[in-house]
Parts: structure tokens; C-alpha cells; sequence
């Protein structure tokens, strides 16, 4: 898909469609490329991009639609060519490339994107989304500058470097 980040840009921005996993191959002297066993996937990443950055939704992709071959191509670059008709020089290009496709960002938000309501059950959490303490703690009881001295720092696992104070 051709795409520009607004409509003043001159630069072209390239984004796979549809996703099809495969393997090069070393046999008899030289490389082949073969398809693994997975399914072809629709670009979630890109869908995801789309919808909160642009706000467009492609509806009916949820599952990729089926013809008598497999995964219906033209039908689905059809639906995208709907869902960017107003943008204008935005385009599906009907192109192979074979490249490499990280997700592992992805793939932790949208574990976090699935399970919000549990992570926002735990206070701090919340409070961190919400950037707002939504919580009352309890009174402080101790002398914690008294901790320092009983437990070590580095046996602590702490996401920013802290002390008592």
C-alpha cells in the first residue's frame, strides 16, 4: 500500500498488505524460496497504524475472505481501495517484495491492548494509564531510610533507579 504521512508530504510510504510467511531454502547448489505452513495474513500492524493514526477502519477483515483459490486477493485489495477513497494518491499497489517483518512490538501491544481491563485492575497500573493517582495508599508507618540500610538495592528489580527518599 502507498501511503503519505499528510497530504503535504512529497515522500511515498510503502506498508505490505498481505503477509505471506516463506523460507529460502539451500538445495543442489542453490537458494530456493517455498512457503511455509502458515496462512497468509492480513498486515495487522498496518491495519492498527491506520486506524489510530488516520482514523480508517477496513471492515470485513477480521477474517480474510475466501474464493475457490484461497485467500481472495482482489476482493480484499478492493475493500482497502474503498476504505482509503478519500485520501487522496493513496493506493494499493499489486506487487510481490519478500522482506524481512519484525512484529514482537506489536505482538506485546497487542497482548496489552487485549487484556487492558485486567492490567487496569491493578492500582498502579491504572494510575500510570490514567496519570493520576486513582488510588488512596496507605499511611506510611516506618522509617523507610531504614530499609536502605536493611536491604540492598541491587536485589531489587526496579524499572528506574530509586532510593527512600
Amino acid at each position: 500500500m502507498r501511503w503519505f504521512e499528510t497530504d503535504q508530504s512529497e515522500q511515498a510510504r510503502y506498508a505490505p498488505l498481505l503477509l505471506l510467511p516463506v523460507e529460502m531454502v539451500y538445495k543442489k547448489g542453490g537458494y530456493f524460496i517455498r512457503t511455509r505452513d502458515e496462512e497468509i495474513s492480513l498486515n495487522v500492524t498496518l491495519t492498527e497504524f491506520l486506524r489510530q493514526n488516520f482514523d480508517i477502519t477496513i471492515p470485513g477483515l477480521a477474517t480474510l475472505p475466501t474464493d475457490e483459490h484461497g485467500v481472495d486477493v482482489p476482493l480484499i485489495f478492493a475493500m482497502i481501495r474503498e476504505a482509503l477513497k478519500d485520501r487522496k494518491r493513496w493506493d494499493v499497489e499489486e506487487e510481490s517484495v519478500l522482506g524481512v517483518f519484525s512484529f514482537s512490538k506489536f505482538l506485546m501491544w497487542n497482548d496489552i491492548h487485549n487484556h487492558r481491563e485486567q492490567l487496569l485492575d491493578h492500582n498502579i497500573v491504572k494510575s500510570l494509564v490514567e496519570q493520576r493517582l486513582t488510588w488512596t495508599p496507605d499511611a506510611l508507618t516506618t522509617n523507610l531510610r531504614a530499609n536502605d540500610k536493611q536491604f540492598r538495592p541491587d536485589r531489587f528489580s526496579l524499572p528506574v533507579p530509586v532510593d527512600s527518599s
